[in-house]
Formats: C-alpha cells, structure tokens, sequence
C-alpha cells in the first residue's frame, strides 16, 4: 500500500528503529501523529467546504526565525503581546480545522479538547515547561502546525531520531507546501 504522506512512514520507522524509548514515549508519539493525520483530514475537509480559505490574504506578517535556543520564542511572544498582532493560539496551532461555519462565536471545544491534552501530559511536562512554557492560549510557534505535514523539527526534538531528521531536512519543503493550505 502506497501511503499518501511520506513523512509518516519515515518517522514511523524511525520511532521504531529507535533504542531507549519508553513504551509511553512511543504511544504518545503515535498519539501525535494520529491527531495530525485526524487534523489532515480535517484541513481538507475544510478547504472543499470553505474554498475562499485559499484566497485569504495575510497582510504585513511577521516572521521570526533563528537557532534553536536563541531567543526566538521569547522574540515572537514579546511582538504577539500588541494587540494590534493577531497571534496563533497553542490551542488552535494543535486543532486547526474550524469544524464549524466560519463567524460561528460560540464557545470553540477546540480550546478544551487542547486543555486536557496539556493536563494529561502534566508528569512529563514539568521538565519542558521550564523550556518552553506553553498554556492552551499561549502565542505559539508555526512548528506545531508543521507537525500535521508530518515534517517537523518538533517531532525530532522530542526524541533522537536521526533517520528521520536526516529525511526531514531534505523534505521541508513539503511543510511549507502543506503549510500554505
């Protein structure tokens, strides 16, 4: 069977492949990759329900990029502070699709649904708040939505996949494409 997303496959493999994961780390990975293939989906959906989503001009955005570790993060939630900014909410980054009528304002289950995803990783999430702090409203970075191309860096950082970063890099483009969506 041919699958459609080359970058499943790959970081398939390459979580199997790797020595050291925990039986949780590994679930949790498949989880992820699981919501991003549900998120996918429901992108597409999206698009074939709402196709004027193409036509939809960003005007003047800022785009903040360096080395891991620099101060990017910090950076970009200093600039996302203007009110002026309309910032990418962590919550919306994890659950892009609309799953409703665009200008429906009742409550969004999508900020919920992120809310106990981020409480049920409260053990491990100790270490990586410290790192990155993330709330369910936080200004986030556009890696979170790479990882429903399949082809993120977020996916290595989370564990040494050497075959799979490997492929990454010579595949971002393909985020970038599927970004675009």
């Amino acid at each position: 069977m041919d699958i459609p997303y080359p970058g499943l496959k790959v970081l398939h493999k390459a979580i199997l492949e790797t020595q050291g994961f925990r039986h949780e780390a590994q679930a949790y990975f498949f989880d992820l990759i699981l919501r991003c293939l549900i998120n996918r989906i429901l992108i597409r959906k999206d698009v074939a329900a709402h196709p004027k989503i193409l036509e939809e001009r960003i005007l003047r955005p800022m785009v903040v990029t360096g080395l891991p570790r620099s101060g990017t993060t910090a950076m970009q939630r200093i600039l996302t502070a203007d009110p002026r900014c309309r910032h990418l909410p962590f919550w919306e980054a994890c659950r892009p699709s609309l799953g409703r009528a665009p200008g429906d304002r009742s409550e969004d289950p999508r900020i919920e649904a992120c809310q106990k995803e981020i409480e049920s990783l409260a053990p491990s999430r100790e270490a990586y708040q410290k790192i990155h702090y993330t709330a369910v409203d936080s200004s986030e970075e556009c890696r979170v939505l790479f990882q429903n191309s399949l082809i993120s860096q977020a996916f290595h950082s989370m564990g040494f996949l050497p075959s799979y970063h490997e492929w990454m890099e010579k595949n971002i483009w393909r985020a970038y494409r599927f970004h675009k969506i």
